[in-house]
């Protein structure tokens, strides 16, 4: 199992994938979820125990919540965990980290952990008595600072898998794999959504916001597939297998057996229509700026056109996608429109976390803002008050409001050197096809940060296998051959 795991292609992955999906459907049918979950999860977080590789294949498949465990069980980023636990302890306990060449965006996220450490323990139980409701749920004062305090210790844990056990071009060929199956279950349960909200099917209600009278009286209900249930993590999901295939196609370098041309250019077009289908603006927006930035990272030093010609089309796609956004059918009529609504949503939460900053530098705790936002929100008309608002809607903002201006320039200087490793892997040495690979996934991780200026949730696993696998670029080993 652990060989077929690690070895595994697309066939293998969508096998193993269908079943978890399938068995966790009948299991929630019947009310045996719990019973499926151990049944599927314990063989499979042994084998990512005695095998990093087989762990980060299970971790990138299970990632956006796709098959492993496709039914609500309270929490929704669960299944990944334990693959991660397993496969980090038992990649600890064969020491694999000694040769592992450490890279400047891993000190920088160590230290902002660090710090968000220390600023969280400083401010536990100091919360100001506001309107956010406090008594049960996640935004509890005595748990919600310990949770996310939680969370981001755990996608820490998950990038320190990718770097450990991503060393060579067939570990990255493995997880990139694995990737893309995960993107056809995301893709195929998008557009059950978009014909399950025309038709009326049911369980197609789940990318949608609702409030918890729309559930069914049980409480219960399946999510099949897919927990990304906002349209901007959907799209910054997508923007994965978008800009890869892009990349491959604008690459034009002999690629291994299973990167067909055809396979890169289905990819390219399958997640440009999901991305399209979320109708998010800030999704369609970082793809008009990363198509082409993606292009120009993958285009060879040398060769012709006609090659890469492919690629092309994405690009003037991208470019008139700065006018769709800009003034479209689906969109606001007009461009005033549209920052006008974007202000109303958004603008007020990030003046209440400047207010906060300038009032606290040195940080409130992780998962606090939602406790001092009311005593620094705007009420002027032009900017949305919501009382029990949960984020800044500015995942930088916020890491400055959280863990202080040192903990805030920590993550953006992590940003930053995420995207100088990727830009750097996708210009260095190695095969043609790694290098189109660095640049697809560089451009992913920017659309994940530049997404991250509209809203703050950091703690999707799917977003951190990326970044991880951009860090650890320029220090991958050779593979033998294509």
């Amino acid at each position: 199992m652990t060989t077929y795991i690690e070895e595994a292609g697309f066939r293998q992955l969508l096998i193993l994938a269908v079943a978890g999906a399938i068995i966790g459907v009948l299991a929630g049918l019947l009310e045996l979820f719990t019973f499926a979950f151990v049944v599927i999860v314990t063989p499979l977080a042994l084998v990512s125990y005695r095998s990093t590789r087989a762990a980060c294949v299970l971790v990138a498949l299970s990632a956006p919540l796709v098959s492993l465990g496709s039914v609500d069980v309270g929490f929704e980023l669960l299944p990944s965990y334990p693959f991660v636990g397993a496969g980090l302890v038992g990649a600890l306990r064969r020491a694999e980290w000694r040769g592992m060449q450490h890279s400047p965006a891993d000190a920088l996220l160590l230290g902002f952990i660090g710090v968000a450490a220390m600023v969280s323990l400083a401010n536990l139980g100091y919360n100001p008595a506001t309107t956010v409701v406090d008594s049960v749920g996640v935004n509890a004062r005595d748990v919600r600072s310990v949770a996310q305090s939680a969370a981001l210790a755990a996608m820490g844990a998950l990038y320190l898998l990718i770097r450990l056990g991503v060393r060579t071009e067939e570990d990255l060929a493995a997880v990139v794999r694995a990737l893309l199956v995960a993107a056809v279950f995301v893709g195929v349960y998008a557009a059950y959504q978009v014909l399950g909200q025309q038709l009326d099917l049911p369980y197609s209600y789940v990318n949608t916001r609702r409030p918890a009278s729309a559930l069914p009286d049980d409480g219960f209900y399946i999510r099949v597939n897919s927990t990304l249930t906002e349209a901007s993590t959907l799209a910054q999901f997508m923007l994965i297998p978008l800009l890869l295939g892009v990349a491959w196609l604008a690459g034009g370098h002999r690629n291994p057996a299973w990167m067909t041309r055809r396979l890169a250019t289905v990819t390219a077009v399958g997640g440009a229509a999901v991305v399209f289908a979320t109708l998010s603006k800030s999704g369609l927006g970082a793809l008009a700026l990363l198509a082409p930035l993606t292009v120009a990272l993958a285009w060879p030093r040398r060769g012709g056109l006609a090659r890469r010609k492919l690629a092309l089309p994405f690009v003037a796609l991208a470019l008139l996608l700065g006018a769709f956004v800009a003034r479209s059918a689906v969109l606001p009529g007009s461009l005033d429109q549209l920052v006008a609504g974007e202000r109303y949503v958004r603008v007020g939460y990030w003046l209440a976390a400047v207010d906060i900053i300038e009032a606290r530098p040195g940080g409130i705790g992780v998962g606090n803002f939602a406790f001092h936002y009311p005593n620094y929100a705007s009420f002027e008309g032009k900017y949305e008050f919501e009382a029990s608002i949960a984020d800044a809607h500015n995942l930088f903002l916020e890491a400055a409001v959280e863990t202080g201006v040192i903990g805030g320039f920590l993550l953006l200087g992590f940003a930053g050197a995420i995207l100088l490793h990727g830009g750097r892997a996708s210009r260095g040495p190695g095969s043609g096809w790694r290098r189109a690979t660095a640049a697809g996934l560089t451009a992913a991780a920017a659309g994940g940060f530049l997404l991250h200026m509209t809203y703050s949730f950091f703690y999707f696993p799917f977003e951190w296998v990326v970044i991880a696998l951009v860090a650890g670029l320029p220090y991958l080993s050779e593979r033998a051959g294509p």
